[in-house]
């Protein structure tokens, strides 16, 4: 999305909403899916360390 909003100007906020709206869209229900549970993950290890920092996937 970053990347698609890069150096862009919108005459309204409705031309910027309309773009943030069909780019979300056209992004699989697959890839949320898979965002969401890598979040749940993330929380759990988060958790499990008592809320201490922590960086990579080596824990």
């Amino acid at each position: 999305m970053k990347e698609l909003l890069r150096r862009r100007k919108f005459r309204t906020d409705d031309d910027l909403k309309r773009v943030v709206r069909d780019s979300a869209r056209s992004i699989p229900k697959d890839w949320y899916t898979a965002a969401i549970q890598k979040s749940i993950e993330r929380w759990q290890r988060c958790t499990d360390l008592g809320g201490e920092y922590v960086e990579g996937a080596a824990v």
